[in-house]
């Protein structure tokens, strides 16, 4: 079956199932889909454009630098010991 419709009876098709479908509390009903499918096959979805590749992770740089770091935050750590099963004491370096 071939329908010949004028842009403007296409138009008023297309708004007719979009108001149908838009206004059903079953969204997923097999009517509603049978009425996606026509909407498709009137105005069929437009290409999209595929997704960026996903970003690459940033890995910092090995070395020196990284030994330094250690280091330093290792030096900078405070003793925490417990005097009584109650109390903390904390050590200052």
């Amino acid at each position: 079956m071939n329908l010949d419709l004028t842009d403007e009876e296409t138009a008023v098709l297309l708004k007719e199932l979009d108001n149908i479908m838009e206004g059903d509390r079953y969204f997923l009903s097999q009517r509603i889909k049978t009425l996606k499918a026509i909407r498709a096959k009137i105005r069929p979805e437009p290409v999209r454009p595929p997704l960026p590749p996903p970003p690459t992770r940033y890995e910092p740089p090995k070395g020196d630098r990284a030994t330094e770091t250690e280091s330093r935050a290792l030096s900078n750590l405070k003793i925490v010991t417990r005097s009584k099963p109650h109390c903390w004491r904390i050590n200052h370096k």
